[in-house]
């Protein structure tokens, strides 16, 4: 009886829709995440290997840096293979596409140029690993990108609502 009263008040509470639970929504997500985890665990011993054997590392200065061995460069292309077999992943599998049909919303398209802007970042990382690079460049390849990615109106929409919500307009 108790359960009987507590599914008719949960429909009543849910009016019929089906509900979004944390488990619901990162269940489908779990082998993209063990993909990412796994490229970026295999890659990242890889790309320590290759710093080393070219002498892409980090030598102590003992002023700002600290560390007594040097130290491999290149950590961030492990993890951009991570991400990027992730995202791959997701459009191998798309397990969003069945929650979204589920609940009635609209689906919304990944934009490519996340992935664009993504790989220049990652390659000013490297040209800053393998050959230095001012503070002035790295900012100004990352301002390319975030120029590029309000062109395809990446994030533009969230800026503007919370621009709007505090009364900014």
């Amino acid at each position: 009886m108790q359960d009987s009263l507590h599914n008719l008040w949960f429909l009543a509470q849910t009016q019929g829709k089906p509900t979004i639970s944390a488990s619901s929504v990162l269940a489908p997500y779990m082998a993209v995440f063990f993909v990412a985890f796994f490229v970026s665990f295999v890659a990242t011993p890889v790309m320590r290997w290759l710093a080393i054997r070219n002498g892409v590392v980090d030598w102590p200065d003992f002023k700002r840096k600290v560390h007594l061995q040097p130290v491999a460069y290149l950590g961030g292309i492990a993890i951009f293979l991570g991400w990027l077999a992730g995202i791959l992943m997701c459009f191998v599998l798309e397990p969003h596409d069945a929650r979204v049909i589920e609940l009635g919303m609209e689906h919304v398209k990944f934009p490519f140029a996340i992935v664009i802007g993504g790989a220049v970042i990652a390659l000013t990382g490297v040209i800053d690993d393998v050959y230095g690079v001012s503070p002035r460049v790295k900012i100004g390849g990352q301002l390319f990108v975030a120029a590029a990615l309000a062109t395809q109106y990446v994030g533009t929409e969230l800026v503007a609502d919370t621009f709007s919500s505090l009364g900014v307009a």
